[in-house]
């Protein structure tokens, strides 16, 4: 009976390690199995986190260059209308149609235009005129009001408005501008 309770026990054991044995053999089959496969999934998922930060950086990267396009747009719009505002050149006879238009436009008459010599400054040069006008007080109010309303950078220096004693004007008016213009480069 001792015996039987011996082989039984020693059977138990024997059975138990072989059990052990056999569990930890297959969880190192199971880990060599599965651990090549978790590598994979994290050296995957290290990768997608790579490619998606380049991914966020190209995407900031074309939004910071969309927004300098855009602001690069802008300052060549607003360069446009200042070199319309500056004309470059001798631009005599544009001016002086300017003028002519400014003053049908008012209905005011143009008696005399008088042009100075240019007034040079580094990057720019006055263009100054005298001008003699007759008409009502109105119709040269609206001929300074025209001017105001022109492409061009026109300064108004001075106006001396007298009553007309002989002729069709009510008014008199001597007007002294500059037109504020590019300098003309050299000719090569």
């Amino acid at each position: 009976m001792l015996r039987d309770r011996f082989h039984t026990a020693l059977h138990l054991h024997q059975w138990r390690t072989a059990s052990a044995a056999g569990v930890f053999v297959a969880l190192l089959v199971i880990a060599y199995g599965i651990a090549p496969r978790v590598n994979v999934l994290i050296d995957r998922l290290g990768t997608w986190r790579q490619q998606h930060a380049q991914v966020q950086a190209a995407a900031d990267w074309q939004t910071a260059q969309h927004t300098l396009l855009q602001r690069h747009q802008h300052l060549q719009h607003q360069l446009e209308q200042l070199y319309v505002s500056l004309p470059s050149g001798d631009h005599m006879s544009a001016m002086l149609e300017v003028l002519q238009a400014a003053a049908t436009t008012a209905s005011a008459t143009l008696l005399e235009v008088r042009p100075a010599p240019r007034q040079a400054h580094t990057t720019y040069e006055y263009l100054p005129f005298s001008l003699t006008l007759g008409g009502t007080f109105h119709e040269l109010a609206g001929f300074v009001n025209a001017l105001e309303r022109t492409p061009y950078l026109i300064q108004m220096q001075a106006l001396t408005l007298e009553p007309s004693l002989d002729g069709p004007h009510a008014v008199t008016a001597q007007l002294l501008l500059r037109v504020v213009t590019l300098k003309a480069s050299p000719a090569a």
